[in-house]
């Protein structure tokens, strides 16, 4: 029973840190997508409560590993392995693989690329006070899906931005988003596929009776789990550069600026609003 207990606390722990990457995403569309919307719900009770139902929701879709993993004999010792056959060794890992991996895998492409469509997509606005103020000011009637009619009002009412310019800066800051994106869903899906692609393999490999086990290979993979530990720190902190500059500013005890899309846009007096608090 003990055993069952290591694997089941394992498979909690990669249950939960893969839905809150996916809860992570659901956040980010709407903060980047809806901002105005997200700010009625993003409180931190809420945060609270989202994250207490992740791990809830980890311990109940695992409760099976209980049943199927056991201590059994191999070579003269004892080892944790299943014992259902492999039959309900293949059934049980394609599930987990599905509830682990492809359902959250499936959220963060999906919203992600939304955000990254909307991102690239312009569109004239629909709002006649902001297309006037445009107008007024020699600027391009420009607005797109991601970024708030807000912040078009707080980049044109800001009397230290040239407007003849600030396409080409909020062009730069999509661009920064994007490889943020694409940077969270690769290293998720390269650290993660191939592991649970093996396994499942393996698994169908023993229904088949035609085992192909390989130690090395997998050892590998399990590593390149662990490896998506390290990578999440990088990819959510250090590649925001507002984040990089406190930590800079932090250590050398120097008060700086926060650097970055937030210095050219927006004035200080809006700088806690909604749009910008991710």
């Amino acid at each position: 029973m003990e055993q069952s207990f290591k694997f089941f606390f394992q498979a909690v722990g990669v249950c939960a840190s893969a839905y809150t990457l996916a809860v992570i995403a659901v956040e980010r569309y709407y903060a980047i997508c809806r901002p105005l919307q997200s700010r009625n719900w993003r409180t931190k009770r809420r945060a609270v409560l989202t994250i207490s139902l992740v791990w809830i929701f980890s311990f109940v879709c695992n409760i099976g590993t209980l049943f199927i993993f056991d201590s059994v004999p191999y070579r003269n010792q004892w080892t944790c392995d299943t014992y259902g056959g492999p039959l309900i060794d293949f059934i049980y890992q394609l599930y987990v693989t599905l509830v682990l991996l492809f359902i959250p895998l499936c959220v963060m492409v999906g919203l992600y690329g939304h955000v990254i469509y909307s991102l690239s997509t312009v569109v004239v606005t629909d709002n006649p006070t902001v297309q006037q103020s445009l107008q007024q000011n020699g600027a391009q009637q420009l607005s797109s899906s991601a970024i708030s009619e807000w912040l078009f009002d707080a980049l044109l009412n800001n009397p230290s931005i040239n407007v003849g310019n600030f396409k080409e800066k909020i062009l730069i800051a999509k661009k920064k988003v994007t490889r943020m994106l694409l940077t969270i869903v690769a290293a998720f899906a390269v650290c993660w596929l191939p592991n649970f692609l093996w396994w499942l393999l393996v698994r169908a490999s023993d229904l088949a009776g035609v085992p192909m086990w390989h130690s090395g290979l997998n050892m590998f993979l399990t590593v390149l789990t662990y490896i998506s530990s390290t990578t999440n720190p990088i990819t959510y902190c250090f590649m925001n550069k507002s984040f990089r500059s406190s930590i800079l500013s932090h250590c050398t005890k120097k008060k700086r600026p926060v650097s970055g899309i937030i210095d050219y846009f927006v004035p200080k007096e809006k700088l806690f609003h909604p749009v910008f608090l991710r």
